[in-house]
C-alpha cells in the first residue's frame, strides 16, 4: 500500500475551469454530481460513449471514467481508451468499493491513472479523495486537485485501499445505524440522536445515499470469500445462493406488525449466527438485552456488520425491495418535490422492551467513526490527522464543532476515550475496542468555512 503524502499548501498551476474540457465516460450517479459541479464552475464536460474513437478526445484536458460496471469490464475499457487518448491527457477513474491498482494495471502506463473517491452523502459535494497509484505522475494529480479546488471541492491524498477514508467511515456509520435498528431502536430516535449530536445526516439516510443494493452486493461478496453456503428465502420467491458451506434459510415474511414476526427482547450476546449454527428462521423468539458478548460471524466481520445489521439490510433489500435514494425508496420515502420522510414500515423493527440509553446511541455512532478514522490513520490510508479530520467533516458530516473524528478523540483525552471505548466494546462488541495507540492524534481541524 502506498502511503499518501500530506496535502501540500502550494500546488502547481493548472488550466482554469473556464478553459478546461473534460471528457466523461459512464453514468455513476456520484460522479454525475461531480461533473455537474464542474460545469457550474465553468468547465466544458463532454459525455461520450466508451466505444468512442480517438476523434472524440480531441482537445480534451482530462478524461473521467465513471462507470459502475464490474472492475474487469472497467479495466478493459480503460485499456482501450488509453490507445485513443493523447499521452499528455490524465486519466481519472472514479473509485468504487475496491482499490484503483487493478484498473491501473490494465494500462501500458499504470501511473497515468488517478483514482478519485467520492462519498455519497446527502449534502453538496465538498470533498474528494485523490489516489496516486504506484509511481504515478504527481503533476497529473496536482492538476486535478487544482481543477477541483476551482470548483470549490477540497481534496486530500489517500492510499489506494478499498473505500479510502471517507467512504469507509460512511459505511461504518451507516452499518451502526442498521445495527441499532436491528436491535429494536426506533428509526426516528436513531436519526434524531445523530442530528442532535451534530452529524449532518442520520446513519439511515447515509445508507440510503450510498445504496442498499451496493451494501448488499458488498456483503455477499465478503460472505462468498468465507467458503460457506446458504440460501435465503425472503418470503417472495427470491432465492439467494451465497456460496456458504452449510445452509440456512431466512424466512423474510412481509410482516408489518410491531413485533416484526418474532419478538426480540434483546438479551446479552445475540447476533444472528449467519450460517454458523444459528437457525435464523425469524419466526421464533430471541432474548436480547444489548450486552453483546460476542461479535458477528466471520463473513459479517469481514464487512464490519453485526448480525442485526445484516438482518435489517437483507430484510430491506430483499424482503421489502427498498434499495435507497436512487431507487426512490429506502429507509426514507422520496417523493418528488417533497422532503424525504422515514418510511412508516420501519416500525416493524421496533421492540417494546429495548432500553439502550440515548447517550449510548450517540456514542456508538460517534465513537465508531472516530475509531475507524484512527485505524485508517494507523494503516496509512490518510497521511495525517489533519487530513482525517477534514475528510470526516466534509466527506461524512462529522460534527464540525468537534474538529473532526480524530480531534474528537484527542480532545476527550486518550485515557477517557479509551475507557469509554472499552465500555462500549463490553456492551456492544469488539468493533469498539480502542487501537493500541491513542497518543499524538491531534490535527488541525478545518475552519468553519471549509469547502466553501
Amino acid at each position: 500500500m502506498n502511503t499518501p503524502r500530506a496535502a501540500s499548501p502550494g500546488q502547481p498551476a493548472a488550466p482554469t475551469l473556464g478553459s478546461a474540457t473534460i471528457v466523461a465516460i459512464g453514468d455513476d450517479p456520484v460522479a454525475a454530481e461531480l461533473l455537474d459541479r464542474l460545469v457550474d464552475a465553468g468547465a466544458t464536460v463532454q459525455r461520450i460513449a466508451s466505444e468512442s474513437r480517438a476523434e472524440a478526445f480531441s482537445g480534451a484536458d482530462i478524461l473521467v471514467e465513471a462507470s459502475d460496471s464490474p472492475a474487469a469490464r472497467r479495466a478493459e475499457s480503460l485499456h482501450r481508451l488509453e490507445h485513443d487518448l493523447p499521452p499528455s491527457v490524465p486519466m481519472v477513474a472514479i473509485a468504487g468499493s475496491g482499490p484503483i491498482a487493478p484498473l491501473a494495471r490494465a494500462l501500458h502506463e499504470p501511473g497515468r491513472l488517478i483514482g478519485l473517491s467520492i462519498c455519497a452523502g446527502t449534502g453538496p459535494l465538498r470533498l474528494a479523495e485523490v489516489v496516486v497509484v504506484g509511481g504515478g505522475a504527481p503533476a497529473h494529480a496536482e492538476a486535478l486537485r487544482n481543477l477541483l479546488a476551482q470548483a470549490g471541492v477540497r481534496t486530500i491524498l489517500v492510499a489506494d485501499t478499498a473505500g479510502c477514508h471517507a467512504r469507509r467511515l460512511a459505511r461504518c456509520y451507516a452499518n451502526e445505524g442498521l445495527a441499532l435498528l436491528g436491535e429494536g431502536v426506533p428509526a426516528p430516535l436513531i436519526e434524531s440522536v445523530a442530528i442532535e449530536a451534530g452529524m449532518e445526516t442520520g446513519p439511515l439516510a447515509m445508507m440510503d445515499a450510498m445504496s442498499l443494493e451496493e451494501a448488499d452486493r458488498l456483503l455477499h461478496g465478503a460472505q462468498h470469500g468465507h467458503g460457506h453456503e446458504h440460501g435465503h428465502e425472503h418470503g417472495h420467491g427470491h432465492e439467494h445462493a451465497h456460496g456458504h458451506g452449510h445452509s440456512h434459510a431466512h424466512e423474510h415474511a412481509h410482516a408489518h406488525d410491531d413485533e416484526h414476526v418474532h419478538e426480540h427482547v434483546h438479551g446479552r450476546g445475540h447476533e444472528h449466527e449467519h450460517g454458523h449454527g444459528h437457525q435464523a428462521a425469524h419466526g421464533h423468539a430471541h432474548d436480547h438485552a444489548h450486552d453483546h458478548a460476542h461479535e458477528s460471524a466471520p463473513a459479517a466481520q469481514a464487512h464490519g456488520m453485526t448480525e442485526e445489521a445484516i438482518y435489517v439490510l437483507e430484510k430491506m433489500a430483499h424482503g421489502f425491495n427498498r434499495m435507497g435514494r436512487q431507487a426512490g425508496r429506502g429507509f426514507y420515502d422520496y417523493e418528488e418535490g417533497e422532503p424525504p420522510e422515514l418510511w412508516s414500515g420501519l416500525k416493524v423493527f421496533e421492540r417494546r422492551r429495548v432500553s439502550i440509553p440515548p447517550e449510548d446511541i450517540r456514542d456508538r455512532l460517534l465513537y465508531r467513526l472516530a475509531l475507524e478514522s484512527m485505524r485508517c490513520l494507523e494503516e496509512g490510508v490518510v497521511a495525517s490527522a489533519a487530513d482525517a479530520n477534514l475528510s470526516s467533516i466534509l466527506g461524512v458530516g462529522f460534527p464540525q464543532a468537534s474538529g473532526g473524528a480524530i480531534a474528537f478523540a484527542d480532545r476527550a483525552g486518550a485515557s477517557a476515550f479509551a475507557a469509554r471505548s472499552l465500555e462500549l466494546a463490553e456492551r456492544y462488541g469488539e468493533r469498539f475496542a480502542p487501537p493500541a495507540r491513542l497518543a499524538g492524534l491531534s490535527g488541525e481541524a478545518p475552519t468553519q468555512g471549509a469547502g466553501a
